[in-house]
Order: structure tokens, then sequence, then C-alpha cells
């Protein structure tokens, strides 16, 4: 059963809707820029990611909020008007982890967003959370796979969101040196963003006249067994596991026309994805060729599954994709390492 995507939703450093934030990527123009009230241990201004639109005095739970709040109604729009009873949908909200500048309050206050989302909506609606970092998406695909197999809700909808733009948060990259900043060129910009897709089955989407822009074929979420941090020198197993479980699901004699992934310049995370090419390449139309958000908005962390997935389906629907097969894979900073295998129409 594959499952059939019919809209996405986005707020992120590059614009308030999924379109313009997609079209804007690919033209080139990313929000990355310092920003002087937040410094490194050098006193030099970081550079991040920023939804420019929202006031930079927000906390960091607030601008959680702000970004998830409209991403969830542009999701949902295309259901306005298709049906007079209240469509029972499960919404996956995606994660972060714990860490330094996330309030305790954050997950409590998201829930409160959704079931204000859900009064005002009139969906009958059920959250399920994942805090799994970048595979956090990833891992709610075979949740709504089963969901949805259950017929015990209409529509899945998958929701990621993180930040990092926070003082406390900026410190904590650094200290683990992974903060790109004057006293570390090798580490990454950390950024922002709310992505969402919205999946059902094929009768679903029929039943109710809904546009289907991209099926998932497969998903796959594996436990790398020499991690970085481990101690043991990676091999790229993991990823490479998951990768050709999903590519086994491509049709015959087809190849991936394009990756996308959330590869963010680190040196182990190129490592295993150059071991990955050593096993599933044949499957690869451009084997060496990949997309990446982070340049131009910084790390999403949780939201880079979803957004990912957005980009596939908007630059096919704006008519520049290379191909209909995607492959799009994440890296969490702990042992998760996943794959989806994504057809656009």
């Amino acid at each position: 059963m594959d499952l059939c995507l019919i809209n996405c939703g986005m707020q992120s450093p590059t614009g308030t809707d999924v379109f313009m934030s997609i079209a804007n990527v690919m033209a080139g123009i990313a929000r990355v820029s310092r920003f002087k009230d937040i410094e490194d241990t050098k006193f030099k201004p970081v550079s991040l990611g920023m939804a420019k639109y929202l006031d930079d005095c927000h906390d960091n739970n607030t601008r959680f909020l702000k970004l998830l709040q409209p991403a969830l109604e542009e999701t949902t729009r295309v259901l306005d008007g298709k049906s007079h009873h209240p469509f029972r949908i499960t919404i996956y909200l995606c994660l972060p982890q714990k860490r330094p500048g996330l309030d305790e309050s954050l997950l409590d206050s998201l829930q409160n967003t959704i079931k204000d989302f859900e009064y005002r909506s009139r969906f009958n609606i059920k959250t399920e959370v994942i805090r799994e970092d970048h595979d956090s998406g990833m891992l709610a695909l075979a949740k709504v796979r089963h969901e949805i197999k259950r017929d015990v809700c209409d529509f899945c909808l998958v929701a990621g969101v993180d930040s990092f733009v926070s003082d406390e948060t900026v410190k904590w990259l650094e200290r683990a040196n992974h903060l790109k900043c004057s006293t570390n060129r090798n580490g990454y910009t950390p950024g922002e963003a709310a992505s969402c897709i919205l999946l059902c089955n094929e009768l679903i989407a029929d039943k109710y006249d809904l546009p289907v822009k991209a099926r998932i074929l497969a998903e796959a979420s594996v436990e790398e067994p020499a991690f970085f941090g481990s101690g043991v020198p990676t091999t790229g197993k993991g990823l490479s596991t998951a990768m050709n479980q999903v590519l086994k699901s491509l049709p015959e004699g087809e190849k991936v026309n394009e990756i996308f992934c959330t590869l963010k310049g680190l040196r182990h995370e190129a490592e295993e994805y150059g071991y990955c090419n050593l096993t599933s390449g044949s499957y690869m139309q451009k084997p060496g060729e990949f997309f990446s958000l982070v340049d131009c908005w910084g790390d999403v962390g949780s939201a880079s599954a979803t957004s990912l997935i957005c980009y596939a389906v908007i630059k096919n629907e704006l008519g520049f994709a290379d191909g209909p097969n995607n492959l799009i894979f994440t890296l969490s900073p702990g042992k998760s390492r996943s794959a989806a295998l994504l057809k656009t129409f």
C-alpha cells in the first residue's frame, strides 16, 4: 500500500508558505546571516538561518508555536468543504530530543496549539509525539502506514518543527564542536522551520476528489552500530541498510533521479554517505549529487524530513524535477538512520 501525499505546508527562513519557501531556495536565495545578539566564545556574532518575519524578541517556545500553526493551516486547507462530517486526523508531531534552550513547557504549549487548531478546524484530532531529532519525520512514516492500514483515521499529518535560534542552544552546539563560528570552520549553521505533509490511502483520495501529488513507496529506519562518538570506525552500515531496504521498491528498470538529505558538511556524515554509495550507487542516476537545505536555512533538526519531502514535491510541481523517483535520507545525531522512496506525479 503506497501512502498518497495530497498536500504540504511550511514556514521557513525563505518563506511564509510552502511555494514561497521552496521557490526561493531554488532561485538560490538563502536566509543565513549573522545575528548580533548571539555571540560565540570569542564574542563574534553567530550566523543563523532565521525566519526574520518572526519578531526577534520571541523566546524559543514562541518561535516553535509561531512556525507550527500556519503550517498546519496551510496543509489542511485542501480539505475545506470536502465533507459535512469532521475528518479523523492523526497528527504525528515531530520534535527534537531534550536539549539546552528548550523549555520544559514546550510540549504542553504545542499540544495546546493543536487543540486550538482542532477546535477552529472542526477536525477530530489524535496526536502522537515523536522526539528523534532529524529522523522524527521518517520514523513517523512507518506509523502512518500502520495507522492508515488499520483504517482508524481518514488522514495522517506529519508535522515537523524545530528552532535552534536560542542563545543557550547555540552555546551548547559550540561546546559540542558542531557550531560553525569563529572558533570552528567545520561546523554547521543552526536554523528553524516547520513543515507538514498530509497523507491518506488511495480510496480516501478518490472519495474526496483530492489530488495525489506524490506516493511514498517505502520507508525504513535502522540503528547505526558505529555512530559518531561510539569510538568505532564507521562503515555506513546503518544508512546503507536503510537505503537498500527502500530501494527494493524502485520500479524495475528505473533509477533514483534525485537525492535529498540532511548532510551538514560534517566529516563523519560524509563518510557514512560515501560508504553507502559503494552498495547503492548503482540505483542512482547521479550517485555523487545530492541536495541539502542547510546552506539556505541552516540545520532545521526535526523539521528536516518533512521539509525535504516538501522540497521534492514542490520542485516537481514547479516543473524542475529531474525525474519522478526521489530518495530522502536523514541522519540523527545519535544512532538512527532513515530513508524513504518518494514518487512524484
